[in-house]
């Protein structure tokens, strides 16, 4: 009523604006308030999300830990599952080997593990059978030589010079032949940058490797000196 008696449009246009201009200042006020509400909430969810990777981290190594110590307790022992895992590895690294003698018609499978019994079937020309100890003493001996060197593989990923000391005294002459390029495998799996290898396999001769025969130097491929 003021304005429509007592003052000019002009002024009323300028209360109008200055009202609008006030709105505009509260309005601007609030949508800082909002995005700064915004923007911690948003540092609060990350810094959220951070503490719990690092609490699922915690529980990792708080499990690994505690399977450690019940592994180690003299009341207990290590759980089946992390037996069963670590010797896949162990059945599929001696299968690597096992396949460049017998290119897949023999190979393991999967160990069966339980509270009172250990059995490691194999497969032999496409049948099932139960464990190694019905294996020929043959196969016996590749399986031994192919578990052995997996888990020494498993166990040594550093190892730069080995020794092997008879490893194929329980092989006949053929199987010696076979043996070889099994060898070489093992040295290229573990590492090996030097081996030495105690053996009366007289095959070795037929390979280009230093050989030094103690029954007859002078066949030795390297000088030696004896005594």
């Amino acid at each position: 009523e003021m304005c429509g008696r007592d003052w000019s449009s002009d002024v009323c246009s300028s209360d109008l604006l200055s009202i609008i201009d006030t709105q505009l200042r509260e309005l601007r006020g609030s949508k800082d308030t909002i995005e700064r509400e915004h923007n911690l909430k948003v540092m609060n969810l990350k810094r959220h999300n951070e503490i719990i990777k690092e609490l699922d981290e915690k529980r990792t190594e708080y499990q690994d830990i505690d399977n450690i110590l019940f592994a180690v307790s003299n009341k207990s022992g290590i759980p089946l599952v992390y037996i069963q895992m670590y010797l896949d590895d162990t059945v599929e690294i001696a299968n690597e080997l096992l396949d460049i003698v017998y290119h897949g018609s023999l190979y393991l499978k999967s160990f069966e593990i339980g509270e009172d019994s250990f059995e490691m079937p194999y497969v032999k020309n496409g049948k099932t059978i139960p464990d190694v100890l019905s294996a020929s003493q043959g196969e016996q001996s590749f399986f031994n030589m192919a578990i052995s060197s997996a888990l020494r593989c498993q166990s040594l990923t550093n190892y730069n010079i080995a020794l092997f000391d008879e490893v194929d005294s329980m092989f006949d002459d053929k199987n010696r032949q076979g043996f070889i390029p099994v060898l070489e495998k093992q040295l290229e799996l573990n590492n090996v940058e030097q081996a030495f290898l105690i053996t009366h396999n007289q095959m070795f001769h037929k390979y280009p490797v230093d050989i030094i025969n103690l029954d007859n130097p002078e066949d030795s491929t390297v000088d030696v000196k004896l005594g």
